[in-house]
């Protein structure tokens, strides 16, 4: 393990409920064991990446001796005022205003509707953040047997990021991660492994912006009258004034479709394009899908709002009773999506799943 494995070896020793989520009383010896194993970690990364050639192995292993000591946390804004700055900049989904908007939009108390989970490792600059997840905590309408109607989930992305923060009424059964952000290469899957307590018992569900299925919405407005124009879903490297013209071509577009053919047919229009991007060879396609898919969540629901940049929000659920069955569906070579089963009898595509707590049936049916 080289020159720093002592450090590594000392905190492995320590039970994974003290270093995750760990108690003041362990935190100042943790400070002072693990900084400078952390530091020098970092300082490897930095110039594997500043090389010619990047050496993606080197990388990822010692991102995962980093992230081996890495700690939970509920972010306060008092508390921890000295990262702020770093989940402003780590945020590439909903890019937040300034300060005083995330601590208002977003950074809420352990008994508000909206806050913030990181994982963080101790530096010589303070705590870094290796990933992030932004939640928001409903109460949804649920059937006789207690069963939430997947249709009532929250999607309206532009609610939720502009709303102010308020203290829970208690009767919460859901609990949506709306922007997830991974600051390091293998954080993002073991955030969502360490928040599964945190959510006390909710039912756990995303809300994606399906912003690739927007913008080739928009790219195929924009060849209609132009047949030359070509540009990536993603919109990497094209100028920011048609990045905007293809974002709104691409809402006018789903708004319409909402309109005139109806919600089914929008849910299903989503459907083919997810289908056709989480299983691309192609990493930079279809990402968030494969990432949540990939973790072994499920598509529950898609809904479709008027907003000027994120229409539709796409409901993923992380049943952690039927993670790893979900992996094996998706990784069975055999291109199908584990899709809960009330989205499933309206679009016809996926393989059916039963996530616990869900019920299979829509409550505007």
């Amino acid at each position: 393990m080289g020159v720093f494995s002592p450090f590594v070896k000392a905190v492995s020793v320590v039970p994974e409920r003290l270093r995750v989520g760990a108690h003041s009383g362990y935190q100042a010896a943790r400070q002072l064991l693990v900084t400078p194993y952390v530091d020098r970690r970092f300082q490897l990364i930095e110039a594997a990446k500043k090389a010619e050639k990047i050496d993606k192995e080197t990388i990822a292993v010692l991102s995962a001796k980093i992230l081996r000591v890495r700690e939970l946390i509920h972010v306060d804004p008092h508390k921890h005022r000295d990262i702020l700055a770093q989940l402003m900049h780590n945020e590439g989904v909903h890019p937040v205003n300034n300060e005083e908007d995330l601590v208002q939009k977003r950074l809420g108390g352990p008994q508000d509707n909206k806050d913030c989970q990181a994982i963080v490792v101790p530096t010589s600059k303070g705590l870094g953040v290796l990933g992030q997840i932004f939640r928001f905590h409903a109460h949804v309408e649920q059937d006789q047997e207690g069963l939430i109607f997947p249709d009532t989930l929250p999607t309206n992305l532009d609610v939720i990021k502009t709303s102010d923060i308020e203290n829970r009424e208690g009767n919460e059964n859901v609990t949506c991660y709306w922007t997830i952000s991974s600051g390091i290469g293998g954080s993002g899957p073991l955030l969502i492994s360490d928040i599964a307590e945190a959510a006390q018992g909710r039912f756990e569900t995303t809300v994606s912006p399906a912003h690739e299925f927007r913008n080739l919405c928009g790219i195929q407005a924009m060849q209609k009258s132009d047949f030359s124009f070509k540009a990536p879903s993603d919109l990497r490297g094209v100028p920011i004034d048609i990045q905007r013209e293809v974002i709104k071509r691409g809402v006018d577009y789903i708004q319409s479709m909402h309109i005139k053919q109806g919600l089914e047919q929008v849910q299903r229009s989503v459907m083919e394009h997810l289908n056709s991007t989480v299983f691309s060879p192609d990493k930079r396609i279809g990402s968030v899908g494969k990432f949540h898919l990939g973790n072994g969540a499920s598509v529950i629901g898609i809904g479709c709002h008027e907003s000027e940049r994120d229409p539709i929000a796409i409901n993923l659920g992380y049943d952690r009773s039927q993670l790893d069955e979900n992996k094996r569906i998706f990784g069975l070579g055999s291109q199908q999506i584990p899709v809960g089963a009330a989205l499933h009898a309206q679009t016809g595509i996926g393989y059916v799943v039963y996530p616990k707590g869900l019920s299979p049936r829509r409550f505007h049916a």
